[in-house]
């Protein structure tokens, strides 16, 4: 049985979450050193700094009682009051073991750190034992951060950072509150230790970001009423930023379950490498000759199933599923979102999974990088009229609905890697075949409410309504600067400055010229430099650059 803490003092829990005040962001010299201690026990270690946290001991003792008759689970009991010692918060704050520990990491003088040998190599001996995690977190502080945090820059949290997987822990009012100046931070991490069930607070869902992790700031925003939001991205430097400590040695037979953990992403690739390989596969599909109907689509069980409940895989197969598009508006697997329509109900889903297998893949893998991100949002069907399809609100982004998302996509990539039989490749699966596997709505216009935009190199791409128009503009921009610069012509798409040199410009070019202008070709100033063309055509150019928007015209 794994181990469980009792609150001491559980209304006083709250500030290690909003312990970012210290963090400079700052290159420090790596930390290093306490690797080659000994393995000691949990009052040894803290032994060196009782001097600089008070009343340390006595919380070691309350640490580690809590493990006398309940098992530490993989780790040793030494371990595993580590890391509920940490976790310890009391009055003052500035006396607790994390706020002292974490103010020292972050301070340039390394010697400082010497003290902490010993207890840095016991903790983060017991993280080893933790797989690492994969996924969105949280953290918060009651303070304006835009400042500190400028969009595009990278930087260094020194200090362990506790952080929740749950938003609403946030908005306890001992944590962010509802009012005043509040930064909001939203971190993609992949390196995360899953601690509640060693936490003294085990309802905060923490997780544990060791020491020395490096950001870089992907946005800031503000979302009114002096609440700002930050989302920052784990990164990997070239260099380690801390001394690593060895992987522990697996023991023999088998151990307690440290208790219920989300799912999580196994050791081996990187967010960065799936989301290449992702990128890769998805060009295979773009570049297919059949683009009669949407390429880009996942399935989900309709209702929450768990893998061990169905322990025969035939069964898995009279569960009912939903097929969902994805709108193609982005070739990033990260900025991709559901179609705005309810999913569709399968036929003969063996069948169908066994089939498409290979489309499915990627799309899946694609979901849960979208939930990790908190951007996977299921349209409901409800009413679809015969004429258009009209979806009902998608459901709000809860931990309860992410946990259920997680369940859900957890039992299909199960599914996939259960089936037999020979697996279709890409090109060898009629895509167009998939409407017989679907149950449909008659008269509906479009799958998905997706609709075709062809773009410039030939291809077809299928978007939603919202993004129809913004998609459709971008690739005929490409077009007109791929005609401009056939002329002869240059084109900065930062400035919008285009220049014309040393030619002699036909009516063809000025048909082309005018021609985009007058359909949205937007140039800013217009250069024409040792040409010659008729004054016919002059007037023509000038007639359109008066009447489309071009600021300067330079002859």
């Amino acid at each position: 049985m794994a181990a469980k803490f009792v609150d001491i003092e559980e209304q006083k829990h709250t500030q290690r979450f909003s312990d970012i005040l210290g963090e400079s962001g700052r290159m420090l010299m790596p930390i290093e050193g306490y690797a080659k201690n000994p393995l000691v026990t949990l009052e040894e270690a803290v032994e060196p700094i009782a001097e600089y946290v008070p009343d340390v001991k006595r919380r070691v003792y309350f640490a580690k009682k809590k493990y006398e008759d309940l098992s530490p689970g993989k780790l040793s009991i030494d371990e595993a009051a580590a890391i509920t010692l940490y976790s310890m918060e009391w009055e003052p704050q500035s006396e607790c073991l994390y706020h002292v520990l974490n103010k020292t990491l972050r301070n340039e003088n390394r010697q400082k750190l010497r003290p902490w040998f010993l207890f840095l190599k016991l903790i983060l001996t017991a993280l080893t034992h933790f797989p690492s995690i994969a996924r969105t977190v949280y953290r918060g502080v009651k303070k304006d951060m835009r400042q500190e945090y400028p969009e595009g820059t990278t930087l260094v949290w020194w200090g362990f950072s506790s952080c929740t997987s749950k938003i609403n822990v946030l908005q306890n009012e001992l944590f962010l509150g509802v009012t005043g100046p509040r930064t909001f931070f939203t971190i993609e991490c992949d390196s995360g230790k899953d601690i509640r069930t060693y936490s003294c607070y085990q309802a905060d869902d923490e997780i544990l970001l060791p020491a020395a992790r490096q950001f870089k700031v992907v946005s800031c925003l503000s979302q009114g009423e002096d609440f700002y939001m930050i989302q920052l991205k784990e990164i990997q430097p070239p260099f380690p930023l801390i001394e690593l400590v060895p992987q522990p040695s697996p023991s023999p037979g088998p151990s307690p379950s440290p208790g219920p953990s989300p799912p999580i992403q196994p050791e081996g690739p990187t967010i960065e490498d799936i989301t290449k390989q992702l990128r890769d596969d998805l060009k295979l599909l773009y570049e297919l000759d059949e683009f009669t109907i949407p390429r880009y689509f996942f399935i989900l069980p309709v209702k929450k199933c768990e893998v061990a409940s169905i322990k025969d895989v035939k069964n898995w197969f009279h569960i009912h599923y939903k097929l969902y598009f994805l709108c193609e508006c982005s070739h990033e697997p990260t900025r991709m979102h559901v179609a705005p329509r309810g999913g569709y109900s399968i036929k003969n889903s063996k069948q169908f999974v066994q089939r498409y297998e290979s489309y499915l893949r990627p799309t899946l893998k694609i979901a849960q990088l979208l939930l990790s991100a908190g951007n996977l949002t299921i349209p409901q069907l409800e009413n679809i009229s015969i004429v258009n399809n009209n979806t009902v609100p998608s459901e709000m982004n809860t931990p309860e609905y992410r946990q259920d998302m997680e369940h859900r996509l957890k039992f299909v990539d199960t599914l996939m890697n259960q089936i037999g039989g020979k697996h279709t490749s890409q090109q060898g699966a009629n895509l167009r075949e998939i409407l017989t596997y679907l149950e449909l709505v008659d008269n509906e216009q479009s799958l998905g409410n997706l609709d075709p935009v062809a773009t410039d190199d030939g291809h077809v791409r299928w978007i939603c309504p919202e993004h129809y128009d913004e998609v459709n503009s971008i690739d005929k921009l490409s077009i007109y600067i791929n005609d401009f610069k056939g002329m002869g012509g240059k084109f900065d798409q930062k400035s919008r400055e285009a220049v014309v040199l040393g030619m002699n410009v036909t009516e063809g070019n000025v048909k082309m010229i005018c021609g985009a202008l007058t359909k949205g070709f937007n140039i800013v100033k217009l250069v024409f430099q040792d040409y010659s063309f008729y004054e016919g055509y002059l007037e023509t150019l000038l007639d359109t650059v008066a009447g489309d928007g071009v600021v300067v015209l330079c002859i």
